[in-house]
């Protein structure tokens, strides 16, 4: 008995700090919690949208967003918004946004394959990457982390199992669903740190300018590198003085372009 003690006391210790981790990460993760008026914003710019009135749903829209309120149907209205208006770049941006919410909508990525322009990308993954690509994108962060809440939840209670019980039968059931679980908590758990790490360290933007120029250097004085279209999606690598940032394109491309002529998604 005291060799089961002890046992339960370590695991304790591991399921509870473990648990500490987990609810710091919700914290991390929790938006600004919606306003009481949200749900009247929000359906007056629906009434406006309906009517045709577009600028004024963009402005009750965007009021939302300035007030710090993140989803995934307030984004994917406002794209809804913004292209009606002949402003491709900001839809994009905007179902761009979307997507970290509602990855899965049907609507929202047809939209967005519609109207995104497409770059050309160097990059080929690995075939055997693919599932996890496709995994990885079709989830949102906070689905993500409750997956990965509930794999551990259940992986800790079949280990409780293993050590409390000596019927053979239990043990044997519990260790295949150990099995069972423990890669797929793995993978899940792989996969939220990725995200994560992606959403803090990884900043993306959108050309909402007809055309974007990017040059050699944070200044017109330099060479103009490429022209990209309205729409492109870039990688945002730094701010430079004067209002320019230093943006990379999918094939690699890098360079600078004027802080004016993009929108973070």
């Amino acid at each position: 008995m005291l060799r089961i003690s002890k046992k339960l006391k370590i695991f304790s210790f591991v399921l509870l700090t473990t648990f500490a981790l987990f609810l710091i990460i919700n914290v991390v993760l929790a938006e600004k919690k919606i306003s009481t008026d949200f749900l009247n914003i929000f359906m007056e710019g629906n009434k406006y949208y309906k009517e045709g009135n577009y600028s004024k749903a963009i402005e009750s829209y965007e009021n939302l967003v300035k007030s710090g309120c993140a989803d995934g149907v307030l984004y994917y209205n406002l794209g809804n918004a913004y292209e009606n208006i002949g402003e491709t770049g900001k839809a994009i941006a905007m179902y761009e946004r979307a997507k970290k919410y509602i990855p899965r909508d049907t609507d929202l990525n047809y939209n967005l394959n519609l109207i995104e322009p497409q770059l050309k990308d160097i990059s080929k993954p690995f075939i055997l990457l693919l599932p996890f690509i496709y995994i990885y994108n079709a989830f949102a962060v906070e689905e993500l982390l409750f997956i990965t809440e509930a794999l551990y939840f259940m992986v800790a209670l079949f280990i409780i199992i293993l050590i409390l019980t000596k019927r053979e039968g239990i043990l044997h059931l519990s260790r295949i669903f150990l099995f069972i679980l423990i890669p797929l908590f793995i993978y899940f758990g792989f996969m939220l740190g990725i995200r994560i790490y992606d959403n803090e360290y990884n900043k993306y933007c959108v050309v909402i300018e007809k055309e974007g120029i990017v040059y050699s250097g944070p200044g017109e004085n330099y060479q103009i590198q490429f022209k990209i279209p309205e729409g492109a999606k870039l990688q945002f690598l730094k701010t430079q003085e004067e209002n320019w940032v230093k943006v990379k394109l999918p094939n690699g491309d890098s360079g600078y372009i004027e802080d004016k002529a993009i929108i973070g998604i």
